[in-house]
């Protein structure tokens, strides 16, 4: 559903309008290497490295990871300086102020977005009688799934309150502005910012979500990081410009 994650970066990245520069390092001095993505065509991994500290000292630092040739191995960092949120889409790695999650559902009355989705308590409660894997806990429209312990992929509010909508896969929609008009949904807008100026109704926004900060293309990204592995010397810097 919602990846924080990597890429990564160096001076001002949560500034608006600024780009981003991921800075080469190495694997020395974390613990652990967590996986968000990978794309084994390109040997290329989006991670978190993790350092487990001392006295609850814990950290992660989001980082590329390029194999080449087995366990040759390029890396880059980012050093999120403002703190803000990362996310992965099917299209960007985005930038979002903290404790904000501005993609999923939203429900608004009078101009103005409310807390709770239509008949969402009931379908909440329809889900958990029939299926035993289903949490109850849910945000923006997506519902937790738990099977042996584990997340797992969680079920979108769209998928349920319409047949026709079912099989959409709503995370991979193109980035924009969508309304629930009749039993489908229709994108209204390119900009997803566009939420605010509406009145009443019920609206999705893929990931990453309104009010971003600042947005990269992920495959603009993975391509650099592919074409430069291939070099003698790979850079220690690669800045993009954002989207």
């Amino acid at each position: 559903m919602r990846k924080y994650i990597l890429l990564g970066v160096w001076v001002c990245i949560g500034c608006n309008n600024s780009g981003m520069v991921l800075k080469r390092a190495d694997l020395s001095g974390y613990d652990s290497i967590h996986i968000l993505e990978q794309y084994p065509d390109k040997g290329i991994q989006i991670v978190d490295l993790i350092n487990f500290g001392h006295l609850g000292n814990f950290s992660m630092q989001p980082a590329i990871i390029k194999k080449n040739n087995g366990s040759a191995r390029i890396v880059y960092l980012m050093d999120n300086r403002k703190d803000n949120w990362m996310c992965l889409s099917k299209e960007f790695v985005a930038f979002t102020k903290p404790n904000t999650e501005n993609w999923g559902w939203f429900q608004i009355k009078g101009g103005v977005i409310i807390d709770q989705l239509p008949r969402i308590q009931e379908l909440l409660d329809s889900l958990k009688s029939k299926r035993n894997d289903v949490s109850g806990i849910e945000s923006n429209g997506y519902i937790s799934v738990v099977k042996d312990g584990k997340s797992i992929e969680p079920i979108n509010y769209g998928s349920i309150i319409s047949l026709k909508l079912k099989d959409v896969a709503f995370d991979s929609l193109r980035f924009g502005l969508y309304q629930m008009i009749g039993d489908t949904i229709t994108e209204i807008s390119r900009e997803p910012n566009d939420i605010h100026a509406q009145k009443d109704g019920l609206f999705f926004v893929p990931p990453p979500g309104f009010d971003v900060i600042s947005k990269f293309s992920k495959s603009i990204i993975l391509e650099k990081i592919d074409s430069v592995s291939r070099l003698s010397n790979a850079p220690t810097r690669i800045y993009f410009k954002p989207n």
